[in-house]
């Protein structure tokens, strides 16, 4: 991997951090009731999924190991945008 790459994959790994801590600030905010616990719960294992995939992808052994990696993590990220429309 070169220098470039290296550098994009660090900064990535950061904002994928600050995403996962940004969510879990606000799901913090949800109301301590039944209903919000269960959102919450949903909502911080989904959201902060993205960037623990990520990061396993990122420190694959192989080309082929991060390629299956991270088409696994395409789908993640397919399935969150078709969601949100």
């Amino acid at each position: 991997m070169d220098k470039s790459n290296r550098e994009f994959a660090r900064k990535l790994e950061k904002r994928t951090k600050d995403f996962a801590l940004m969510i879990i600030n606000i799901a913090s905010q949800l109301p301590n009731n039944a209903v919000g616990n269960i959102i919450r719960y949903q909502v911080i294992k989904s959201e902060t999924s993205i960037g623990a995939n990520y990061r396993e992808a990122n420190r694959s052994v192989s080309l082929a190991d991060f390629e299956n990696k991270s088409s696994e993590l395409l789908a993640l990220f397919t399935s969150i945008a078709r969601k949100r429309k």
